[in-house]
């Protein structure tokens, strides 16, 4: 009888590699890394990828992210 797909050490670390590189490209859309790697657990890493693939980022990281940016930048320059 053979063994399932997950049952081999090998395919199963590679199953996992695979989420969490699911997760970590999904770090900065709505559902972030833990989302995206739990559901790349029970829905194949393949499925989920091509989901991440298809969602947009989260609009409120993205605004965040460029207002540390800007002030940064202001902070740098001896504008503030």
């Amino acid at each position: 009888m053979p063994l399932s797909i997950l049952q081999n050490p090998f395919y199963a670390a590679i199953y996992i590699a695979g989420a969490v590189l699911v997760g970590f490209f999904g770090r900065r859309r709505v559902f972030r890394f833990w989302g995206f790697f739990l559901l790349s657990i029970f829905l194949t890493p393949i499925v989920i990828g091509l989901i991440l693939i298809l969602s947009a980022p989260d609009p409120d990281l993205r605004d965040k992210e460029l207002e540390r940016a800007r002030e940064k930048w202001l902070k740098t320059n001896g504008i503030r």
